[in-house]
């Protein structure tokens, strides 16, 4: 693995000390042509990708431009540092983001992680897929709902589905790999036949979107860091080997949320090796996924894969994956999560946040519970961020709930090309006077463009309308 030396250096007249950033934004730069090579028509070079210092503030990206970015000097070719400092960045990162004029996807560095690669281009990769897959975004943060389906008997078909992912992987012939995959195909489709057909589009979209965003972050370090292709096989095989139903989660992280970033990159690393189609311009265009992909490919039908998955639900194996699945513990519901927070606050308040607010959602810690397909409470988040050209929001240590961001934007909203705000609900103890209420009344509405007090700071140019509604004495 490769270490980043930090020095002062004297640079196309420029003195001073280097950002820590402009090492990983060079060794980019230099591996331009390798990096578009990862999918059809992906340049991250020619999109501006880089870093943002958390410590002084200034932006650091790769971009090949023909001429320089307007704000920007050069640190090196293709390597640019902003003139201005930009304190107000402070989320992990920013997708499509513009500083200035200049669009980029950025990170915070330093990391605590030393491979600064793989979040930027995974992040990146979501960017490219808002501007160019028809489907423009999944909807990690849906609510898993498993119908009529014995949760043990779910959780040992994925648990299974995993494992034959991983042999495909490994298997040393294409015979083998093709019999690994039939019986995965066959175990899925047999599994998504008792599951609702809204859960089975969520978890198909869901597995694409983050699946090749997290192959591309997962290549690009690798190509980036000089790791082998061996461990890159590992890698893979590594997160499908994640117990994720044991995880200390929620029930819907636990059963697909986690898991589909895992099952999307073998997916994206196998089909290549599986079919001439072209199956990059299929997902693109005509919202293919990647299970639709893999079952193009060897052009399986129905009944076959449903022969095929009945049969391995008949087998011991499967009974004794369905015993080992009876041992793990489930949290309380969602529901009962919600009534819990409530009891222990006096305040709950709503507040509306405009249109475009979702692009600068970042949230550190704390347990996500999906409420419904379009609504998740984080409790208690240890931090909350939103920073917009109008707005900037900052919560820390709080109980909140969120409706209808961009992750969760409904395909209403899409068809009809509809801009998506956010309500934002917030539980709490104590009162500001930023929000007025008469004398005893126990519900009032208004509206606020600054609230401050301890764990919250709100400030806005816009007037926000909210409701402010007492639940307990």
């Amino acid at each position: 693995m490769k270490t980043w030396i930090v020095g002062c250096i004297t640079l196309l007249g420029l003195m001073g000390c280097a950002t820590t950033a402009q090492q990983p934004a060079e060794e980019i730069y230099q591996h331009r042509e390798i990096l578009r090579t990862m999918w059809p028509g992906y340049d991250p070079v020619a999109r501006g990708v880089g870093f943002y210092n958390s410590s002084d503030g200034y932006v650091t990206i790769a971009l090949e431009a023909d001429t320089p970015p307007s704000h920007f000097s050069p640190l090196s070719p293709g390597v640019w540092r902003s003139h201005d400092v930009f304190p107000q960045l402070r989320q992990s990162f920013y997708i499509n983001t513009f500083i200035q004029d200049t669009r980029a996807t950025l990170v915070a560095y330093p990391l605590s992680d030393p491979d600064p690669f793989t979040l930027l281009f995974h992040e990146d990769f979501h960017g490219y897929q808002l501007d160019s897959f028809a489907t423009r975004e999944g909807n990690t943060l849906a609510r898993f709902e498993a119908g009529e389906m014995p949760i043990n008997t779910l959780v040992a078909a994925v648990r299974m589905e995993r494992s034959l992912l991983i042999a495909a992987l490994e298997a040393e012939t294409q015979q083998s790999r093709e019999q690994a995959l039939r019986n995965y195909a066959g175990l899925r489709v047999w599994r998504e036949a008792q599951l609702p057909a809204s859960t089975v589009m969520i978890e198909r979209n869901n597995e694409t979107h983050e699946g090749t965003a997290s192959w591309i972050g997962h290549r690009a370090a690798k190509l980036l860091l000089g790791r082998t292709e061996d461990a890159f096989l590992e890698q893979r095989k590594s997160v499908l080997e994640f117990d994720y139903e044991a995880m200390e989660a929620s029930t819907s992280i636990r059963l697909m949320t986690a898991r589909v970033y895992s099952t999307g990159a073998a997916l994206t690393e196998l089909l290549p090796q599986v079919t001439n189609l072209e199956w990059h311009t299929l997902i693109e265009d005509r919202s293919t996924t990647l299970f639709e992909m893999l079952i193009l490919a060897f052009d399986w039908s129905s009944d076959f894969l449903e022969g095929v998955g009945q049969e391995i639900s008949n087998s011991q194996e499967f009974a004794r994956a369905i015993n080992t699945a009876s041992t793990l513990s489930w949290p309380e519901s969602d529901e009962a999560v919600l009534a819990r927070v409530e009891s222990e606050h006096r305040w709950k308040l709503s507040i509306d946040m405009p249109a475009g607010s979702e692009g600068g959602f970042s949230a550190v810690g704390g347990t996500i519970t999906q409420l419904t397909d379009h609504a998740l409470l984080l409790h208690p988040v240890q931090q909350y961020d939103v920073e917009t050209d109008n707005l900037s929001v900052a919560l820390r240590n709080r109980y909140i709930v969120l409706k209808n961001s961009a992750h969760l934007r409904t395909s209403d909203n899409e068809e009809n090309g509809e801009a998506s705000g956010r309500v934002l609900t917030l539980y709490l103890n104590e009162m500001n006077d930023s929000l007025r209420c008469a004398d005893g009344e126990t519900v009032c509405e208004g509206s606020l463009t600054e609230l401050t007090q301890r764990g919250v700071d709100i400030q806005s140019e816009t007037q926000l309308p909210y409701r402010l509604e007492r639940i307990n004495q």
